[in-house]
């Protein structure tokens, strides 16, 4: 490639280092750019979750209803839990081990067989003194009103062996699980309770992270990336000019005289 003079330096490329960098500044721009486009889509869709979240509440669905269509919607319903509630093992808050209570509600005209209950993530309760002794939950009594969000459990994750089906602490929410053993029909969904209640839980859920900050910190590294390969490829092609260079291009201004003076 050609040699460009740069005052007393001079930059010449190789055709391979050019190529090489042509092609992986491009792959980088590309991925910063496809980072950068999940990011909008993550703010798109924090929008909508928090306009959900403003949203008044919605009747809690008395029949089997599509999961996804429902999930992070506010959810008001009255009626009476039902069966024991389960503590759902290994759950930390501020650092302290607990369980999450998860309990099935069924609204009040969930008699029919069609009819579908629900089940309620109460909040959360500390370990206590021996883990062989899990601590007791009250059931409140009666009909009552429970309001949360409609959240969609964990996938199920993949275990050794088929979790132990009693006992009232488990180890993963799964709710096909819960439903044989409850004898419920059950929602896919799980309600995250919001509204107050007399039981010494703790319900405080932290906001929903939809990972923006992730995707622009990731685009921030594809450009960084890019800047840096083409620093290095100027800095490795540029070289400092040789004195025998300035020669070529400059004579001396004594020797032309002399020579000007032998061909008089």
């Amino acid at each position: 490639m050609p040699e460009i003079a740069l005052g007393r330096h001079r930059f010449r490329p190789g055709l391979f280092a050019t190529l090489l960098t042509v092609a992986f500044v491009a792959l980088t721009i590309a991925l910063g750019q496809w980072q950068t486009g999940r990011a909008a889509q993550k703010i798109a869709l924090q929008q909508r979750l928090e306009a959900l979240a403003a949203q008044p509440p919605e009747a809690l669905p008395g029949r089997i209803v599509d999961a996804a269509e429902w999930a992070q919607h506010r959810v008001a319903g009255h009626g009476r839990y039902q069966g024991p509630p389960f503590l759902l093992d290994n759950r930390l808050y501020r650092g302290a081990p607990g369980y999450q209570v998860i309990q099935a509600f069924c609204p009040e005209d969930a008699a029919e067989p069609a009819s579908a209950c629900v089940l309620v993530n109460r909040g959360w309760v500390a370990l206590g003194a021996r883990r062989d002794a899990p601590p007791r939950v009250e059931t409140p009594q009666g009909a009552i009103g429970v309001e949360g969000m409609a959240v969609l459990p964990p996938p199920h994750p993949y275990e050794l062996g088929s979790e132990q089906q009693q006992g009232a602490v488990i180890e993963h929410l799964v709710i096909e699980r819960l439903a044989q053993r409850t004898g419920l029909k059950l929602q896919a969904f799980v309600l995250q309770q919001t509204s107050a209640a007399p039981d010494g839980l703790v319900r405080d859920w932290p906001r929903p992270d939809t990972g923006v900050d992730m995707h622009r910190a990731y685009a921030l590294q594809w450009y960084a990336m890019a800047v840096v390969a083409v620093a290095l490829w100027i800095g490795l092609n540029t070289r400092r000019r040789a004195a025998t260079d300035d020669a070529v291009t400059k004579k001396d201004p004594a020797n032309e005289h002399g020579d000007e003076a032998h061909g008089g």
